[in-house]
């Protein structure tokens, strides 16, 4: 069943690519992109370096803020939300990376892709759950129903366990060592 989905879905996306519609929209979007900018930002009389260190810094506050709340009992909303804002600071200090010293950018980005890695095992069992439970509410098939449901059990169980390495991850990751290292380099 979830194959016939999978295909019919290929050829919606396939029939659009293949659309005027679609045609349009890309030249839209590189019009726009080429396109002299219409104003100038406050941020761009800053230097670059200073711009990058301070949203860089900012981000990895937020990220400490929102980490320090994740314990055993938090919803999975708000785990997500970590998640969501690792992979603002991660793609932040890739983008500036070339104006920092290269070792403590790279260590600095291993330990945020590490931390990114755990929440993503965490969140991809909770999209897990969540599909299989909406799938197997669709059907009327009691033996369907009986595997969904014990599937999910086991994804439950390891969200749980992922759950607890991202607190212990957490814990790593705003480490005084980890901390001292995105002040010196970010402030």
């Amino acid at each position: 069943m979830l194959q016939s989905e999978r295909q019919q879905a290929l050829k919606q996306v396939n029939s659009f690519l293949a659309s005027k519609k679609c045609e349009t929209l890309f030249s839209e979007i590189i019009s726009l992109v080429t396109m002299e900018p219409q104003y100038q930002h406050e941020a761009s009389r800053q230097a670059i370096i200073e711009l990058a260190k301070k949203r860089i810094f900012k981000r990895y506050q937020k990220v400490c803020a929102l980490g320090s709340n994740i314990k055993h009992d938090t919803p999975d909303d708000d785990v997500h939300e970590l998640r969501i804002e690792c992979k603002k600071l991660r793609y932040l200090m890739e983008f500036f990376s070339e104006l920092f010293a290269k070792k403590p950018i790279i260590a600095l980005i291993k330990a945020v892709k590490e931390l990114q890695t755990i929440l993503g095992n965490f969140n991809d069992h909770s999209v897990q759950k969540d599909f299989i439970s909406q799938y197997s509410a669709k059907t009327k098939s009691s033996n369907l129903i009986a595997a969904a449901s014990g599937f999910i059990a086991v994804l439950h169980q390891k969200q749980l366990e992922e759950k607890s390495r991202v607190v212990g991850a957490f814990e790593n990751f705003s480490q005084q060592k980890v901390a001292g290292e995105f002040k010196r380099l970010f402030t």
